[in-house]
């Protein structure tokens, strides 16, 4: 993570829970989604769907096939990753440390997240595990995504937002960001699968 946006995260004025409520708050007054999430329509479809385990998670925002982003309550760390749980039950796995960080991803598009996620299940098998996922995106491929956000009327205002009400910029390095996460806290599969 670049030094800059660690500087942002680490000053950012509001609380965790603070920053949730303003960010559901904003995504509610949006004219049209932000990329494809949506607020929260049932917080308890996911309790269901997951059964015992529901109850580790708390729900974020929709995401537009069905899935949600969440946090995860990580049993054995104490701690609330970001997560990001699909309704076809792929990929389910942590794409952030904390909402914060996620935030800072969200102005690439869910679409380079779920895609890293997609691409990190897949290397973690392998011998050379997740080194590999450091030239999937060039930083120039990063900086036409962000670009391209910037088409959107809704992603112009969440870009307004970030910066001046969350006081966060967007992550340096969103796949190094994501792959890192994905790397702290592999044990998700494990444990949803336990």
């Amino acid at each position: 993570m670049g030094i800059f946006i660690h500087f942002a995260l680490s000053c950012t004025m509001l609380s965790s829970n603070e920053l949730l409520q303003a960010f559901q708050q904003f995504c509610n007054t949006l004219p049209e989604p932000l990329e494809d999430l949506e607020p929260l329509d049932d917080s308890l479809q996911l309790q269901q769907e997951l059964g015992a385990k529901g109850a580790a998670f708390e729900p974020i925002i929709q995401e537009g096939s069905g899935g949600f982003i969440a946090f995860w309550q990580e049993p054995a760390a104490g701690e609330r990753p970001v997560v990001w749980l699909n309704g076809d039950g792929s990929p389910m796995a942590v794409c952030a440390n904390d909402l914060a960080e996620f935030l800072t991803l969200l102005p690439y598009g869910t679409g380079l997240i779920r895609e890293v996620l997609d691409v990190s299940e897949e290397y973690r098998r392998r011998p050379e595990g997740l080194l590999i996922l450091d030239s999937i995106y060039s930083k120039e491929e990063t900086d036409v995504l962000l670009a391209k956000a910037s088409s959107s009327v809704a992603n112009v205002e969440y870009m307004k937002w970030l910066m001046e009400t969350a006081e966060l910029a967007p992550a340096d390095d969103p796949v190094r960001t994501i792959t890192r996460a994905f790397a702290t806290h592999q044990n998700l599969a494990v444990w949803l699968r336990s």
